[in-house]
């Protein structure tokens, strides 16, 4: 186990929960470290290295990498058992978004059946805001990162590593974690755009959307049903609360 008051080392690990505003990081990232010394995860169709499925038999040299991120959960993550014994050598410097979990929700399904070429556009485009977010798995970005009794984040069902976690809300992205990354990099950090983060860096058509199908906003959303998701989320919820409040973020171990 790591001390928990040791300087972390330069290798960063992001666990990055889909929605939050963090695809905006990575194109800096790639800039900063350079991409081939990023390890990305996630759909290999908007750029990533491998899935999470794939990553976990990977026999990788991780001392060769200089960063870990994507949308992997943390338990995910663990599953590497080499990943594993790196981090839990090395004190990495690790750092997650959260989202208003209702929020999050919408512009997930907006992303979906907005996105022409996304597998599921047409299915959950089908069912419908209502039914998709009903179908959401209770407080998934607590899960996402392993926290059963915030602010004291368990990693991998109890096994504790001991890492060093600085979380913030999407909202406090440029007051608290722009400054966090600039420290890291040792410079300016200059958060990039969505569309130089997919696909690697970019392609030329960028996402395909499907203009016809509207666009929703929590102004179209029944009251009483966001009123029921953040009940349903309420972990998430208390946990974006509480971070938002603290615009530089908030360290957990």
């Amino acid at each position: 186990m790591q001390n928990q008051f040791e300087k972390p080392s330069s290798f960063l690990f992001f666990p990055h929960i889909q929605k939050t505003g963090g695809l905006q990081i990575y194109s800096s990232l790639y800039k900063h470290l350079g991409r081939g010394n990023c390890l990305v995860l996630g759909s290999t169709q908007t750029g990533a290295d491998y899935s999470p499925k794939e990553f976990q038999y990977l026999n990788l040299n991780f001392s060769n990498y200089k960063a870990l991120f994507g949308h992997i959960s943390i338990g995910e993550a663990l599953r590497n058992s080499n990943f594993k014994s790196f981090i839990s050598h090395v004190n990495p410097t690790c750092f997650s978004i959260v989202r208003d979990p209702v929020a999050r929700i919408l512009s997930l399904y907006n992303f979906i059946v907005r996105w022409r070429s996304h597998p599921l556009s047409d299915k959950v485009y089908g069912l419908g805001f209502e039914s998709f977010a009903l179908s959401m798995p209770p407080s998934i970005q607590a899960a996402f990162l392993s926290i059963n009794n915030f602010p004291r984040a368990f990693i991998s069902d109890g096994c504790d590593l001991g890492l060093n976690f600085s979380l913030f809300a999407t909202e406090n992205i440029v007051t608290g974690l722009v400054p966090f990354l600039s420290d890291y990099i040792g410079k300016e950090f200059i958060l990039g755009s969505r569309n130089d983060s997919l696909m690697g860096y970019s392609d030329s058509s960028g996402i395909n959307i499907c203009s016809e199908r509207p666009y929703l906003s929590s102004v179209d959303i029944n009251p009483s049903l966001i009123k029921y998701l953040s009940t349903f989320h309420s972990f998430d919820q208390s946990i974006h609360d509480h971070l938002r409040s603290h615009k530089d973020g908030l360290k957990v171990f």
